[in-house]
């Protein structure tokens, strides 16, 4: 591994005409895996649209911070709009930016102008009167104005009134920063029971290891899952969700892996299907049957890597039960030979390559990883050199996952290294009952700061769009853009407009101090799809 002061690897990044990788200042992406990855579908939106909604607009005005985190720029490169709102008609961001740019934006388009202005709306969320209208309500005939001289947000030379399209609902930020929807790009919702006595174990010298021997880890929450019924891990899955919904959490990708065997694979799998239908969160799936090998299966390696492919698979690709596929590839899990042959069975089925790499050795996971053309490569905690130059040169995100190195008291990826060679970093929380157990994205997204040594700008865009790059969604969500699904977070966040002007600031004071100035929940509002779906009632116990 080369060390922070010699960068080693980040020569060896060139462009590639064959996976047509794009470069953006230092992070490649490869746009063929972006666009071939994952088709949008219906099933795995966000039940959030009601009926009445329709193709209305609505408008969140007075953002203090917007921070846009387009795909392109690297790492750092977050794009803070100060004074800036969000238009969106149905679930689709139609504009998002400078309040000033609002006005030219709906004109070049033909939607208001100058001497159209009718009676004003209410605002929705606070209920006061905007440019002082009749109060008649949002939904009055008529177009809604928001005033220059209303003290939610002024800007210099706006003129007096900007027109918005008719019944056009107005909610107001406060002056709050603005993100888009967080990403949890990697968590094992489903499962039985907890291993809470695993905590105890590490906390006295054991290792992950040992206690895998005595009978704890994987195996102990297969147990626990095969016994739970299909209704009681969809409760208790549905109740984990909630909770980190209200943390501004919009996407979550989903693993089995915890029942091994053909029908519990299938069991936590429609436990997703299921939540889909009542969550405001979009889901996606993954088959993990590959996760460890169950005890009927023990003096059988082969026969279960055949259960895995020749049943598994096929079962789940035929019913469109997952879109990934994963292994976990390491010394006491799956070899590297095992992994390639369930992955490049799994992509012959249709379904996309993940894998857990080398988390707890160095196996040549990275690599792995590029060689079946992955679309994400999890963990590396023990990534070699070689590694990270084959993630960069064939355009793969690197997922980091400091929750579980920080409760299995490993040394972190390196972060600065990866972003160095050009891998976008994602952030995820590895949420699962024994090795990471806290859906909290929001704090993986701290200790990406401590542990892994990136900046607050750095985590921001890893947990929204190389998230989302990481489950071929940044096309879809990540981002706060126009085209773009309406998913973003009001955060609560100190002095948001302060030291705007401070060098000392680095442009990034607003998400520096939600960063820095950790606090169980600073999310205020969350919208997914269009519609506010969590907000500060949400929050009393979280």
């Amino acid at each position: 591994m080369a060390s922070p002061e010699h960068p080693g690897v980040a020569a060896g990044i060139v462009a590639c005409a064959e996976t047509r990788m794009e470069m953006q200042t230092g992070t490649a992406v490869s746009t063929k895996k972006r666009r071939a990855a994952v088709k949008p579908d219906p099933e795995a939106e966000p039940r959030t649209q009601p009926k009445q909604n329709g193709e209305r607009y609505r408008l969140l005005k007075n953002i203090g911070a917007l921070a846009v985190c387009p795909i392109q720029g690297g790492q750092t490169h977050i794009q803070l709009i100060r004074d800036a709102v969000i238009l969106w008609k149905g679930d689709t961001i139609q504009y998002a930016g400078s309040r000033a740019g609002l006005t030219d934006w709906l004109r070049s388009r033909g939607i208001a102008g100058p001497g159209e202005m009718k009676p004003a709306g209410r605002d929705v969320d606070s209920g006061s009167v905007l440019n002082g209208g009749s109060g008649s309500g949002a939904n009055d005939p008529g177009e809604t104005a928001i005033d220059a001289d209303d003290p939610g947000g002024r800007l210099p030379g706006v003129s007096a009134q900007v027109p918005l399209p008719r019944q056009t609902e107005v909610f107001d930020a406060g002056g709050r920063l603005v993100v888009p929807g967080l990403v949890d790009c990697h968590t094992h919702l489903a499962f039985g029971g907890w291993r809470s006595g695993e905590f105890e174990m590490r906390s006295t010298g054991k290792s992950y290891e040992e206690i895998a021997a005595a009978g704890g880890g994987i195996l102990s929450t297969m147990e626990a899952t095969r016994k739970a019924s299909e209704d009681e891990l969809l409760e208790k899955s549905a109740a984990l969700l909630h909770r980190m919904v209200s943390l501004g959490v919009t996407t979550v990708e989903c693993k089995s892996g915890y029942g091994l065997r053909l029908e519990d694979e299938l069991k936590q799998l429609r436990v997703y299907q299921r939540l889909r239908l009542q969550s405001p969160a979009r889901i996606l799936s993954t088959l993990l049957g590959a996760h460890a090998i169950p005890p009927e299966y023990k003096r059988n390696r082969s026969g279960y890597i055949s259960l895995v492919i020749e049943e598994m698979i096929p079962a789940v690709a035929e019913h469109e039960m997952a879109t990934f596929c994963d292994v976990f590839a390491d010394a006491h899990a799956f070899t590297q030979d095992e992994a390639r042959r369930i992955l490049t069975a799994a992509r012959g089925a249709g379904l996309i390559p993940k894998i857990h790499a080398d988390q707890l050795t160095s196996t040549g996971g990275a690599e792995l990883a590029a060689e079946v053309e992955a679309i994400s490569a999890d963990h590396l905690e023990c990534i070699s050199e070689q590694g990270v130059a084959a993630l960069a040169q064939a355009g793969i995100v690197a997922v980091s996952l400091p929750m579980a190195t920080w409760y299995l008291r490993k040394q972190p990826l390196p972060a600065r290294e990866l972003i160095r060679s050009g891998v976008p970093v994602a952030v995820s929380t590895d949420f699962n009952p024994g090795s990471a157990p806290s859906y909290h994205l929001p704090l993986a997204m701290h200790m990406a700061c401590t542990l892994q040594r990136m900046s607050p700008a750095e985590v921001l865009k890893g947990a929204t769009i190389y998230a989302a790059a990481a489950l071929g969604l940044d096309g879809i969500t990540g981002s706060v853009e126009a085209g773009k699904k309406a998913d973003f977070v009001e955060i609560e966040v100190i002095d948001v407009m302060a030291r705007r002007d401070d060098p000392d600031a680095n442009g990034h004071y607003p998400v520096n101090q939600w960063m820095s100035h950790f606090q169980p929940n600073y999310a205020a509002r969350v919208w997914a799809g269009g519609e506010c779906v969590a907000g500060k009632e949400w929050n009393k116990n979280i």
